[in-house]
């Protein structure tokens, strides 16, 4: 399968999954963006690509960003999906050191007296 084609794919999936989260079917898709009920078929069965102007439809019907319409759960290349993996582990990490960091401090000021006597602070 080309780039293209997992991409047309991408869109294809989301734009299924878009329009099955309003609840709607593709007929009433279709009606929504002015088109016909097989132009939607084939758009997420990834047969046919989108026009700018459909795409633009696509956008102002579900409220999304164009980007949206393009991101997957699935990265499209393995070494995207190992960057993937290392900036989620990197996340991971930054909000564990900071949640404990910030847990330490947090004990240290009540041991301390430190947040009753701020809180006695606010009400004068």
């Amino acid at each position: 399968m080309t780039s293209a084609e997992k991409i047309r794919n991408i869109f294809a999936e989301n734009i299924r999954r878009f329009r099955t989260e309003k609840g709607w079917t593709q007929d009433i898709l279709a009606e929504k963006i002015g088109m016909s009920v097989s132009y939607v078929t084939n758009i997420e069965r990834a047969r046919s690509g989108v026009s700018d102007s459909s795409f633009a439809k696509f956008c102002n019907v579900f409220h999304k960003k164009p980007s949206e319409f393009y991101s997957s759960a699935e990265p499209l290349f393995e070494s995207d999906r190992e960057l993937k993996m290392r900036i989620e582990d990197s996340i991971n990490k930054i909000f564990e050191n900071s949640a404990e960091q910030l847990s330490r401090e947090i004990f240290k000021d009540f041991s301390q007296g430190n947040y009753l006597e701020r809180r006695s602070e606010r009400g004068k």
